[in-house]
């Protein structure tokens, strides 16, 4: 090979390069058996990448980018027996209400009708409510479990009592059930009163989050004291309780600086 023709093939792409020099550049109905992505000078399976030593993982990727959506099933025939299933499947993997499981199947019911099946609605309704009912009276529900369990879980999180008991409403447990999940909180905890449980919910939340004196930087203690008193608010404590929470484990004396006497 002339100098010339060394100098030319030297400015090409290095695969076009190759390929041409050793003469297996074909026409695609010569190559039956490489794939849109594949060069002559790669195995079967491997891609332009893996032949040019280009990583694995974001060969994947660009792999994955090009496989089609999944399609969505339709659901089938609605029936008391589907509603069964379809409720242990749920409880089997969530600690549910009643409330809980009844929106869920009823977004199945809306999601048939959407899908062409001719309902009942009365009759629906009705096999909705009577699965609930059995499972209530089998054990499978039942709220004052799931009130108190989703409690003490929200508590030692960092959650106030005030945010306990609007997210425990929004799941449609009563009340009354909410107060004797609280109360067994305070009970367990060793809590005189509410004011104490959400004074310790509070200390929680800032031990949690690294708020107030559990900065491990103290010259933005007080930088963002502002902040930190927000986030609680935001969370539902009080004005005293969440000043208490983020000041407690300073040395005597000391507070943090440009905090107000109450909420603005």
């Amino acid at each position: 090979m002339t100098q010339q023709s060394k100098a030319s093939l030297s400015q090409l792409p290095e695969n076009a390069a190759r390929s041409d020099a050793l003469g297996l550049q074909l026409a695609p109905d010569e190559a039956p058996d490489q794939t849109p992505d594949q060069t002559p000078d790669q195995t079967p399976g491997q891609t332009l990448g893996q032949a040019d030593g280009q990583d694995e993982d974001q060969t994947e990727h660009q792999q994955k980018r090009k496989r089609k959506p999944r399609v969505r099933r339709k659901l089938r025939k609605l029936s008391q027996d589907y509603f069964r299933r379809a409720a242990l499947y749920y409880l089997e993997r969530h600690n549910g209400s009643q409330h809980s499981l009844r929106q869920v199947l009823r977004r199945r019911v809306m999601r048939a009708e959407r899908e062409g099946q001719e309902l009942d609605r009365e009759q629906v309704d009705s096999w909705i409510e009577a699965l609930i009912s059995e499972l209530v009276q089998q054990g499978f529900l039942d709220d004052a479990r799931f009130a108190l369990t989703r409690a003490r879980s929200l508590f030692d999180r960092g959650q106030s009592v005030a945010a306990i008991r609007m997210k425990l409403r929004a799941k449609g447990v009563e009340a009354g059930l909410i107060d004797q999940a609280l109360e067994r909180i305070r009970e367990e905890k060793g809590q005189a009163s509410e004011a104490d449980m959400a004074l310790e919910a509070a200390r929680a939340y800032v031990r949690k989050r690294g708020l107030g004196w559990r900065r491990d930087d103290p010259s933005l203690r007080a930088e963002r004291a502002q902040k930190d008193l927000a986030s609680l608010a935001r969370r539902g404590f009080g004005y005293q309780v969440a000043r208490q929470a983020l000041e407690e484990g300073l040395d005597e004396g000391e507070r943090l600086e440009d905090l107000p006497d109450d909420w603005d």
